[in-house]
């Protein structure tokens, strides 16, 4: 069948550009994927498809991912930026009963083949970077299970896969997350995020944190960051914005604090910048003053992270865990 008769037949003039905000209806995404179903005979044409997704389908996000230093930093990264891919689904990475898994969360009910297909993308994707040192050790997918209860799924996922799940989610061992990848880069990975973070700010204009995110990334070198630039930047008062950053469960100075102490970390363990320099490029006014905040937010000075980094086993980074908002 032409492929032009099925893209009209879903309700599409033209194959969909690779435009980030661009956006295909999920009554048409569904309609595809069961439509692809049917053309083929094949129940499994999620993990065939799979096969056919590729790092710039995900945009500036996806080069932001390979460029990532470790799978701790890529899964916390996806799910900062999850939504410029998709509203139907958010992401979230998580460590619980000593494992890290990375999570998906419904907005709405997704197809089922979307699950196969970004799943097993995500999967192969972890376990090339990482020289396949890295995968989950078991998945579980909202999907019902298929014909032949999962036997297909567990090759594809080289894992033990479960289905029927409230949400699809990937268990991975808690200390091989953190080995760092022969690709990281922290100059593409921090290039490509600001581009996202551009993306997601012009998605959408009611995400007040990521347009707040978008003139951090941009300013905070200047050293003059403050709410009421930045208000007046996005055309409120300082008290509107707060409002509005109330409204999405954050405060002014979580945000600055959570972008700081993400570029800090990544300056610290993939560059050759001095502290002083690093100081001045995050807005602080002295080494001193930067000192004392990534103390707070680690609980080790600048030069003790430095130190850790060098002393680890492989280099994997410090663990870092950034306060509650305040």
């Amino acid at each position: 069948m032409a492929t032009s008769r099925i893209l009209e037949e879903a309700g599409l003039a033209q194959i969909p550009c690779n435009d980030p905000l661009t956006r295909v209806s999920l009554t048409a995404v569904r309609w595809l994927l069961d439509r692809a179903v049917d053309l083929t005979g094949d129940p499994y044409f999620g993990l065939y498809a799979a096969n056919f997704l590729h790092v710039p389908n995900f945009h500036a996000l996806g080069y932001a991912l390979i460029a990532s230093s470790s799978v701790r930093e890529l899964c916390e990264r996806l799910a900062r930026h999850f939504r410029l891919l998709t509203a139907t689904t958010r992401a979230r990475f998580v460590e619980r009963d000593g494992a890290a898994w990375l999570e998906f969360p419904q907005v709405s009910e997704p197809p089922h083949l979307s699950e196969d297909i970004v799943g097993l993308f995500l999967t192969n994707l972890i376990r090339e970077l990482s020289d396949g040192k890295v995968g989950p050790l078991e998945v579980e997918l909202h999907r019902p299970a298929p014909p032949d209860d999962g036997r297909r799924h567990r090759a594809a996922f080289r894992c033990r896969v479960w289905f029927g799940a409230e949400y699809s989610r990937f268990k991975f061992d808690l200390h091989a997350i953190d080995q760092p990848l022969s690709g990281g880069s922290r100059e593409l990975a921090e290039h490509n995020e600001k581009i996202v973070v551009g993306y997601l700010a012009r998605l959408d204009r009611n995400d007040i944190t990521a347009r707040v995110r978008a003139l951090l990334l941009e300013e905070l070198s200047s050293g003059t960051v403050t709410k009421e630039e930045v208000a007046k930047r996005l055309f409120m008062s300082p008290r509107t914005l707060q409002i509005k950053l109330s409204k999405s469960n954050t405060t002014f100075q979580h945000v600055i604090n959570e972008t700081r102490r993400a570029l800090a970390c990544g300056y610290i363990q993939n560059s050759t910048l001095s502290i002083t320099e690093i100081a001045y490029l995050l807005g602080f006014s002295d080494t001193s003053n930067f000192s004392r905040a990534f103390r707070r937010w680690t609980g080790q000075s600048p030069r003790a992270y430095a130190d850790a980094l060098r002393e680890a086993p492989n280099g994997a980074p410090p663990s870092v865990v950034l306060s509650a908002p305040t």
